[in-house]
């Protein structure tokens, strides 16, 4: 058939363009065909080649056989693309694992990256035989070569820049040093610029690497704002570094910020440790010595970071001295009568008080001897106890051993027998009976009952577990019940009679006990004795006759005192009667008979007598003869108790002051009374505690009237942004620890009392201010001469130098040299000079306070006084400030403020603010604390590049 068609179509033209339009079709289906069988075989190959585990195995092992599947017109096809495949993956991973050992050997000392690429490039070819295949992996390594020579040079580059920055840095390190000030740092910084361009930095650069520099320095410093002044220095041109520095102004000003903050928070920090130092020792004063708490001591460490910070703290702090003072002046006011052995003539909380103040080591020591079980030691304490109750004429008992006592017994008996404290308060018993009135204050009755019954069986000879038993039998509900039985009995009634006509109707013992005398009115007391007898003898039917005897003593004495005016017994209150209601009574009779001529009549035998209104203490007084009464008013014996006992403690000038201050009252004013005073008269009963009170209260009145009086100085919360900018700084000869060392000594001086404080302010405010520099330097101020010592003007005191030098121990024929700079002050003739001349401007400033107000200087605290000495110090004249005391005396913060902030023209011409001096100022204003922990930040400051440079740099917050 094709023939047929050949061989027709060279006779037909048509025929023959078709059968070739034909051909071509064929031809181009078949070349499509085999494009696309070897598209898939090459696919095929490829996933073949994706799929194997190990590409660079595969690629250097065996040759590669196509499947069956494979015809083998593509088997090359195939294969090839299986090896392009294998050639691909392994160049990748040999990159990645080639990259992996180049950054892991990179940094190491001596590597050769070209070495190291040769060594690698051999090691991916190695084995690959196929030409094609070598191709496509020395392909994926030349990428990699790229790669590797790239970051090569970024390293070569970045070491050689570090070496270059380090070099710069170690020169910016030894070049900038935290001593230097800001005018020292911009003179340095010209070489140190001239330094950096010879490296190729930039004028910018150079500004970042002081910048660094002087962080680092501040750091090491817990923080110098001072430091980064340097931008602000002027050149030559007028421009700071700052301004030509302006992508660096907010780091600059962050880091001073950062620098200032840093360094106010180590001061306030630094203050708590003197601040509470002196909390502490107002604690102490309080214990100790409450009555050098006052106002004055008070005001004087009043600030905002002082010791004393609000009114309210300053009222509790003189609120507790007042209630300490009270305390302690009865104490002491009133041992002195103990120690004379009358404690009598006072009532029972000061007798109580005076004696727990002198036997509390004896109390302890029973504690102590009762815990050991050591009864001979318990007997001894009590011995002396009782010893003291009879040196002091003690009526009370110690309080602390009454309580110690409650926790040795018990009404219950214990089980086990008796314990080592039940055996303690037996021999306490047993000693203390030996004065039964000193006894029955810490053995009440039913206690004593179980005491004695067990101390008895002791003496008999029972073993401690019989006796302990007996004791507590004898207060057993069978034997309450035996006693009252037997109360009932012909038997009781018959030796009730007996001992009250033994001891109170028969026998002489009855005058013993009213002070020795035989009353007049002794039978109507015999009856009211007989009759509490009888009821004590209720309710102790079997204690013996001696106890019976010793308690009747005991409740007549303090029942009944004799007025030996008119040797009548008179019935007192329960616990008053003593030694002092009877000489109050005695003396209160003689001065009434005196004053109604009760013993000048002639009509009959005239006496003074008391009638009871009720049991408190309170009588109508009447004189009577036998048969008429005549009343001359009444009286209250706790009243004439408390005179009688004024007349014995008060000294002339106390009582009168106590008369002034009642007839004060009476008009309606209360007068601040001395606080020891008002003490005194609280524990004499003189003043009732709601007066005593009332009188503390106008203390303190007086203290917040104080308080509010005070001037109103603000010159702003205290900043140390410039500590350590010291004018005498330029003369080279400024020691940071000198100045420091020299401020707290002043500051801790003699003169460190609440009237002379501001003395002692002064001089340490004026010599941190100034610095110490122990020879003549330049004032910073145009034309103002020489300084020396602590800001000591010659020129300003040309006529008082010599004088002034030899005042202050500096040898006559070394003071020229001393002017001349040929010798120097010691610290301590500094000192001296600035003490010496002092003086002179303290007058002024004083003098001025009075001119604006009078009474102003009194109503300045101690830092306001020195704050004021400075100011006059630093500019010379006390007068140029008028304007500023005119507006502390009116309460015009704003004005004074600006009216003493200090302005000098320095030796350029240009006048500049001492803002540093007007920061210390407020410092001091701050409190004393604050102002110590600002000197002692001062005296950390290096002084010198040696120093400076061996800081270190504090431990991270």
């Amino acid at each position: 058939m094709n023939g047929l068609i050949a061989g027709l179509s060279q006779f037909n033209p048509a025929l023959a363009q078709f059968n070739a339009q034909q051909a071509s079709v064929a031809n181009y289906q078949a070349e499509k065909q085999e494009v696309e069988d070897k598209r898939k075989f090459a696919a095929e190959g490829s996933a073949l080649g994706q799929g194997i585990e190990s590409p660079r195995d595969a690629l250097t092992g065996a040759p590669i056989v196509p499947p069956q599947t494979v015809p083998s017109a593509y088997a090359d096809t195939f294969v090839n693309s299986v090896q392009e495949t294998l050639a691909h993956r392994t160049g990748v991973q040999d990159k990645a694992e080639v990259v992996a050992r180049y950054n892991e050997l990179k940094d190491t000392e001596g590597f050769n990256a070209q070495a190291f690429l040769t060594e690698e490039r051999s090691k991916a070819l190695a084995g690959i035989k196929d030409p094609r295949a070598a191709s496509i992996v020395g392909s994926h390594f030349v990428e990699l070569e790229a790669m590797v020579r790239a970051e090569d040079e970024r390293i070569r580059l970045r070491r050689r820049d570090e070496v270059r920055a380090s070099s710069m840095a170690q020169t910016a390190a030894d070049m900038f040093t935290g001593n230097m000030s800001p005018s020292e740092l911009a003179s340095t910084y010209g070489v140190f610029q001239e330094r950096a361009k010879a490296l190729n930095y930039t004028t910018k650069e150079s500004a970042q690497f002081l910048l660094t520099q002087l962080q680092h320095e501040s750091t090491k410093l817990g923080g110098s704002p001072e430091l980064f002044s340097v931008f602000d220095q002027k050149d030559a041109e007028g421009m700071t570094l700052m301004a030509r520095n302006p992508q660096l102004i907010p780091l600059i000003d962050q880091a001073r910020h950062e620098a200032t903050k840093m360094r106010d928070r180590a001061i306030m920090e630094g203050s708590e440790i003197p601040r509470t130092k002196v909390l502490m020792g107002i604690e102490k004063q309080i214990e100790t010595d409450p009555a050098s708490v006052t106002q004055d001591l008070i005001l004087s460490h009043m600030g905002k970071f002082g010791a004393v910070q609000s009114p309210g703290q300053a009222l509790s702090l003189l609120s507790r001295a007042q209630e300490a003072l009270a305390k302690k002046t009865a104490t002491e006011a009133f041992t002195a009568d103990a120690n004379a052995g009358e404690l009598w003539r006072h009532d029972a909380p000061i007798q109580r008080q005076v004696l727990d103040s002198l036997a509390g080591g004896l109390v302890q020591q029973m504690a102590k001897a009762t815990a050991a079980n050591d009864p001979a030691a318990v007997g001894q304490v009590a011995h002396q106890l009782m010893q003291l109750h009879s040196r002091t004429g003690a009526t009370e008992p110690v309080d602390q051993l009454q309580r110690y006592v409650r926790t040795l017994t018990s009404n219950l008996p214990n089980k086990a027998g008796p314990s080592s404290a039940f055996q303690a308060a037996g021999e306490l018993y047993k000693a203390l009976s030996a004065n039964p009135t000193y006894r029955d204050m810490y053995f009440n009755e039913e206690t004593s009952k179980i005491m004695e019954g067990y101390t008895s069986a002791i003496g008999a000879g029972s073993d401690a577990i019989s006796a302990y038993t007996q004791a507590y039998q004898a207060v057993s509900p069978e034997a309450k019940a035996a006693a009252e039985a037997y109360v009932k009995t012909p038997a009781f009634k018959a030796m009730t009679q007996k001992e009250s006509h033994k001891y109170v109707e028969g026998t002489g013992w009855l005058p013993d006990w009213l002070g020795g005398d035989r009353a007049d009115n002794r039978t109507m007391v015999g009856a009211a004795v007989a009759s509490e007898l009888r009821t004590w003898r209720t309710r102790n039917p079997f204690a013996t006759e001696s106890d019976a005897r010793a308690y009747v003593e005991s409740w007549t004495k303090k029942n009944f005192v004799l007025d030996k005016t008119n040797n009548v017994a008179v019935r007192v209150p329960p616990g008053l009667g003593g030694p002092l209601a009877q000489e109050a009574l005695t003396n209160y009779s003689a001065e009434v008979g005196k004053r109604f001529n009760v013993g000048d009549r002639n009509d009959a035998d005239w006496s003074i007598q008391y009638v009871p209104t009720g049991t408190d203490g309170k009588y109508h007084v009447v004189a009577f003869n036998g048969a008429a009464t005549a009343a001359l008013g009444n009286v209250d014996l706790q009243e004439l108790m408390v005179k009688e006992r004024a007349k014995k403690v008060l000294n002339d000038e106390e009582r009168e002051l106590l008369g002034q201050m009642r007839d004060a009252k009476k008009g309606g004013v209360l007068l601040p009374l001395n606080p020891e005073l008002i003490a005194k008269a609280e524990a004499l009963r003189i003043l009732k505690p709601a007066e005593a009170k009332q009188y503390r209260e106008v203390q303190q009145k007086q203290l917040m009237e104080r308080i509010d009086s005070t001037p109103r100085m603000n010159l702003g919360d205290p900043s140390a942004a410039a500590l350590q900018l010291a004018p005498a700084r330029k003369s080279g000869n400024v020691d940071n620890q000198l100045t420091a060392r020299v401020a707290m000594d002043l500051l801790g001086s003699p003169m460190y009392a609440p009237q002379t404080q501001h003395v002692s302010l002064a001089a340490s405010l004026i010599t941190m201010g100034e610095a110490v520099a122990l020879q003549p330097y330049e004032d910073p101020a145009h034309a103002a001469g020489k300084n020396i010592g602590m800001g000591y003007n010659l020129k300003a005191n040309e006529k008082t130098v010599m004088d002034d030098l030899k005042r202050s121990g500096v040898p006559e024929e070394r003071i020229m040299d001393v002017l001349d700079g040929r010798a120097a002050l010691t610290p301590d003739q500094a000192k001296r000079l600035l003490l010496t001349a002092m003086p002179r401007y303290e007058k002024q400033v004083q003098e001025l306070a009075e001119y604006a107000s009078p009474g102003l200087w009194g109503r300045m605290t101690p830092a306001q006084k020195a704050v004021m000495v400075d100011v006059a110090w630093q500019v010379g004249d006390a007068s140029k400030f008028k304007k500023a005391w005119m507006a502390l005396a009116t309460g015009d913060e704003k004005t004074f403020a600006a009216e003493t902030k200090v302005y000098f023209t320095d030796r350029s011409g240009e006048r500049k603010e001492d803002t540093r001096r007007n920061n210390l100022r407020a410092a001091m204003l701050a409190g004393v604390p604050y102002w110590e922990a600002t000197v002692q930040k001062f005296g950390s400051l290096p002084s010198s590049k040696l120093q400076a440079m061996a800081m270190q740099a504090p431990a991270a917050r």
